[in-house]
């Protein structure tokens, strides 16, 4: 789990009880712009009392991300991303996607837990059930992951995005499929 920073100010700080008056978890923040983003309630709980203006945690799902480049000639080999992009895209209710990056290489928290060349990212919460651990917002949503790769150094970029769309969760990280970045025209660019 991944925990970003903001700040709350200018909030009407909403009372969650009265006699004496309490703020306790009256507030919930996360991040991205689709209500399928929103996570479980109670999730991202903050607490707004007058006049406060500090920051706020806002927890955020890791995903694991590894990528392969197959050059014109020769073998597969693991590599780092030049850049890696999240989309997130909504699967009930309101149409809604979001995108997350690039983040560029030089951001990359690697994870070596998963081995050498893996590398974990905050990415938007993805549910695909609409009951626990569902978003609180009740709709659904999955995310892809894009890579890009620059063989040479040089100005040629080379992308893939994963196949499959994911979703993940809170606590653990989802670990996405090797994304194999082959070199094609047609895959050309960057993410």
């Amino acid at each position: 789990t991944t925990t970003v920073a903001g700040g709350p100010g200018g909030l009407f700080p909403f009372a969650t009880s009265l006699n004496p008056a309490g703020y306790t978890n009256n507030y919930q923040f996360w991040a991205g712009t689709c209500r399928g983003e929103e996570p479980p309630a109670g999730t991202d709980a903050a607490s707004v009392t007058p006049g406060f203006n500090g920051p706020v945690n806002v927890i955020q799902p890791e995903i694991d991300v590894n990528a392969t480049y197959k050059p014109q000639t020769g073998s597969t080999q693991a590599v780092t991303p030049a850049d890696v992009k999240i989309i997130f895209n909504t699967t009930s209710g309101s149409a809604c996607s979001d995108t997350w990056g690039p983040y560029a290489s030089t951001s990359f928290n690697p994870d070596p837990s998963h081995g050498a060349l893996h590398f974990w990212f905050a990415a938007p919460f993805a549910a695909s059930a609409t009951q626990s651990p569902a978003s609180a917002s009740g709709q659904t949503g999955s995310i892809k992951v894009c890579a890009d790769y620059n063989p040479g150094g040089g100005g040629t970029y080379y992308k893939a995005t994963s196949s499959l769309a994911y979703t993940d969760q809170y606590g653990a990280d989802t670990s996405i499929a090797t994304i194999p970045i082959l070199w094609t025209s047609t895959a050309s660019g960057k993410c």
